[in-house]
């Protein structure tokens, strides 16, 4: 789908002619994954119609180009050959015209054609790149195909998707506040390190704020996924935000784990789940979803270890810091909780999540890789151009970019946008916005093949089958290692075994060091060949 979080899809959408992939929630596509619910699909397309089929075929129009360092090393080839045929031409001529033997003077011309042509040349373009990947590959960079390390060295735009490779892929709750008191959360990603603190940064204990503990606590207990650890990496069985509540709960501490007596699960039209459980004796309800429906539900909430009435100025504080907090790109989720009679257990379901308590909010979110915001100025530094491309939202791709530095405007480009665009515009805004968002694999590989209409040396990351196309269009397509499909890797000319953009920028250097060393060897080959066919002269 091209988002880091799951999407919900609903049969009863009806969609206007020309909506974008990824606003098609009421399609499903194969090769995507079924994190939650069931459903029963009409088969629309089949064969090369379907979206996979549309990108085979992008694949198979794509046609491989020469490298920057074969271009030149052609037209290289080329003089040498012209000024070759026209300097033994001449000695010839003008040794016949002196009276020299005709078998004289062509023997001495080809020994002029041999002196002249750099023999060496192909094993040192051959050598040199060679030893480089050999390097690289210490680096977590791995070469498929040789040509790709020189074009890495001439490479002016690097194009890249953002799950997974400018962002960890791990969803991380970042702030939770009760209403009356905010937290922010320490530590990133699916390992349980990190910590609650105040707004100044103070380590907090949750046992001491009973409305922290039962958010918490319903963090573990209204929850259907698991992390599993293997060595020092963590996986999810399940929904991604799911498991970022997991880790707050193991971050939180004393989080008890109860036994689930009955469970209300998620679905797109409630947006909310909820279990019922036991502690201490009485039955509770915990809920968690969408922060409107769970207000919405609510009708209490704690204030100053008393149960108060929630009044609309409450309702309305909550519903703006939900607005404050996506503009900052995150994902906000709603807790309540609600005390049941042991004999109103087995109720209706709506009778159950009714005259609820609401506790507060959960702010989440896919954090930047830690090493990328160096990297990406590293490659301003080095006149390399970084563009975002993402399936994900434009409010998403915006503030993730404004805090990686990859752009200072506030313009994203969306791929409802693209459609309508001439070459030329596409191609300002990319130098200028250098972010997009809600794009289809025909976006990214005419974005990829209009850079290079003007002469710009392009690489392009990518990791699912949707990006195929434009990793294999681009002068270097780069793909992951660890999350990327077998498509993409046959596609690339580089596979990052750590998915890490930072290791892109150390490949350019490299390159260009390669690119370097290979040019002063050429001008070295040439000034001794001038020197003998000089002394042959």
């Amino acid at each position: 789908t091209g988002e880091s979080v799951p999407v919900e899809k609903k049969a009863d959408t009806v969609l206007q002619h020309g909506t974008t992939l990824a606003e098609q929630n009421n399609m499903v596509f194969m090769g995507t994954t079924v994190t939650r619910g069931r459903c029963q699909g009409v088969v629309a397309t089949t064969g090369m119609d379907t979206v996979m089929g549309e990108i085979a075929l992008l694949m198979k129009e794509t046609v491989e180009s020469m490298t920057p360092l074969q271009e030149r090393l052609d037209h290289l080839g080329k003089v040498l050959i012209v000024i070759c045929l026209a300097v033994c031409t001449m000695v010839a001529l003008l040794g016949i015209y002196r009276g020299e033997k005709i078998i004289t003077m062509f023997l001495a011309g080809v020994s002029l054609a041999v002196a002249a042509i750099p023999e060496g040349l192909p094993a040192v373009v051959t050598v040199v790149p060679a030893l480089g990947v050999q390097r690289m590959s210490k680096r977590n960079a791995i070469i498929r195909k040789l040509p790709a390390v020189e074009t890495l060295g001439c490479t002016t735009v690097v194009c890249s998707d953002k799950t997974g490779t400018l962002t960890q892929n791990q969803m991380t709750v970042k702030k939770v506040t009760t209403i009356n008191k905010d937290y922010l959360v320490s530590g990133e990603g699916y390992k349980p390190e990190g910590r609650l603190c105040d707004p100044n940064g103070r380590k907090i204990e949750a046992d001491k704020d009973q409305v922290l503990k039962l958010i918490l606590d319903i963090s573990l207990n209204c929850n259907n996924s698991t992390i599993e650890k293997d060595g020092n990496e963590y996986s999810v069985q399940g929904d991604p935000t799911e498991a970022a509540l997991l880790v707050l709960a193991a971050k939180g501490e004393n989080s008890q784990k109860l036994t689930i007596l009955r469970e209300i699960p998620f679905d797109s039209d409630r947006k909310m789940m909820s279990t019922l459980v036991k502690k201490d004796g009485q039955y509770l309800l915990l809920v968690k979803g969408a922060v409107e429906r769970v207000i919405n539900l609510s009708t209490a909430l704690p204030k100053n270890n008393r149960i108060v009435p929630l009044r609309s100025q409450e309702r309305q504080k909550i519903l703006q810091i939900q607005d404050q907090w996506a503009e900052e790109a995150l994902r906000v989720l709603g807790f309540a909780y609600r005390p049941i009679k042991p004999g109103d257990i087995n109720k209706p379901d709506e009778e159950l999540e009714s005259n609820l308590t609401f506790l507060g909010l959960a702010g989440i979110k896919d954090p930047p890789r830690p090493e990328v915001k160096d990297s990406v100025s590293e490659c301003l530094g080095a006149g390399i151009i970084p563009v975002m491309i993402t399936g994900d939202y434009p409010v998403t791709a915006r503030v993730i970019a404004s805090e990686l530095g990859i752009s200072s405007t506030s313009g994203v480009v969306k791929g409802s946008e693209i459609d309508n665009m001439s070459d030329k515009v596409l191609y300002e805004r990319a130098l200028s916005d250098r972010v997009f968002a809600r794009v289809t694999p025909q976006h990214k590989n005419r974005i990829v093949k209009v850079l290079q209409a003007k002469n710009q040396v392009v690489a392009m990351t990518g990791d699912g089958i949707n990006d195929a196309p434009a990793v294999k269009s681009a002068d270097i397509g780069i793909a992951m290692g660890r999350t990327g499909t077998e498509v993409t890797r046959e596609a690339s000319a580089m596979v990052l075994s750590d998915d890490n953009f930072a290791t892109i920028i150390y490949a350019v250097y490299e390159g260009r060091a390669i690119y370097d060393n290979i040019r002063k060897f050429i001008r070295y080959l040439l000034g001794c060949n001038i020197g003998e066919v000089l002394v042959m002269l």
